[in-house]
C-alpha cells in the first residue's frame, strides 16, 4: 500500500525519478518471483518509463553508440506559434477519448453479472482486480456417446500442460473451450454426437473446495457469449478456513 500510494510522486519528481524507477524494478521482480501473475510485472516496469523525458531513448542510443545525442528542435523552441490541430489531430484526440472511456466502462461491466466475480470470473478481465484472488482447482471431463451410451473419463492432461491445466481448472471460459475441443475430437472419432460434462472443484482464497460447474450440464451445447452463464454454480459463502494449532503444537510439538 505504501509503495502504490507514493511511487508515482517520486517518479514525477526529477531528482528522485531514477531511484524510484530502481525501486519499481525491484518491487516487480519480487512480485514476479513470489506470485504467479504472468506478464504484469514486465508491463508495469516498461510502462513506468513514461515518467522519463521523451528524449531518453535517443540519448541512450547515442550513449551506446558513443555519438552526440541530437534532438530535433520543436516548433515551440523556434519561437513560432503552434499550429492549430488538423483533422489528424482531431482524430487522434477522438481516439484517445474513446480509449479513456473504455478504460472506465469495461472494468464496471462485471457489476452487470452480479455474484462474486472472483468466483465466476464473468467480466473479471480488465476489471482493475489485481492479486485479489487465489484459486486452486481440479477438473475432470466425462464424455458420453449420445447414441451408444458409452462413456469416457478424459483428464485435462491429455490436452494441456501442467501450467495450462492449472489455469484452466479455475476459469469457466477456459473449461468451456476445452469441453468444446473434447467434443469435437470424440465426435470425429465416434461419428456420433457426444455429451461433455465436467467435474470441477475449486478453492477460492483459502476456502474449502466447492463445485464450480454444474456437473449435469452438457457443456458441448453451451456457448461462450456475453450473457450470464447459468452452468456456473454460485460462489461458496462464508469466510476462509482458519487453521488453529493443536495443543501439542502450542506446547512445542512432540519431543518438546
Amino acid at each position: 500500500m505504501l509503495f502504490d500510494s507514493t511511487i508515482v510522486l517520486f517518479l514525477l519528481w526529477r531528482r528522485t525519478r531514477p531511484f524510484a524507477y530502481v525501486v519499481v524494478v525491484g518491487f516487480h521482480v519480487v512480485t514476479f518471483v513470489l506470485f504467479p501473475i504472468g506478464m504484469f510485472p514486465f508491463i508495469m516496469v516498461t510502462a513506468a518509463l513514461v515518467f522519463f523525458d521523451p528524449s531518453w531513448p535517443r540519448a541512450l542510443i547515442a550513449r551506446v553508440r558513443r555519438l552526440p545525442a541530437t534532438v530535433r528542435p520543436s516548433v515551440a523552441d523556434q519561437g513560432a506559434p503552434p499550429a492549430a490541430p488538423g483533422w489528424k489531430g482531431r482524430v487522434a484526440l477522438g481516439a484517445a477519448l474513446v480509449y479513456a472511456f473504455l478504460q472506465v466502462v469495461l472494468p464496471l461491466r462485471t457489476h452487470a453479472y452480479g455474484g462474486n466475480v472472483l468466483w465466476h470470473e464473468q467480466g473479471m478481465r480488465f476489471s482493475w482486480r489485481v492479486m485479489t484472488r487465489e484459486k486452486n482447482g481440479s477438473a475432470t471431463f466425462m464424455v458420453r456417446d449420445s447414441v451408444t451410451g458409452r462413456q469416457w473419463h478424459v483428464p485435462p492432461s491429455q490436452y494441456l500442460t501442467r501450467l495450462q491445466e492449472r489455469e484452466m481448472a479455475v476459469q469457466p471460459d477456459l473449461i468451456l473451450q476445452l469441453a468444446h475441443q473434447i467434443a469435437r475430437d470424440y465426435e470425429a472419432t465416434t461419428h456420433h454426437p457426444v455429451e461433455v460434462r465436467a467435474d470441477v472443484r475449486v478453492s477460492l482464497n483459502g476456502r474449502m473446495s466447492e463445485p464450480l460447474v454444474d456437473p449435469t450440464v452438457d457443456l458441448a451445447r453451451e456457448e461462450d457469449g456475453l450473457g450470464p452463464k447459468a452452468w456456473i454454480l454460485p460462489a461458496p459463502e462464508g469466510p476462509p478456513v482458519h487453521l488453529r494449532p493443536t495443543r501439542s503444537a502450542r506446547a512445542g510439538g512432540p519431543g518438546a
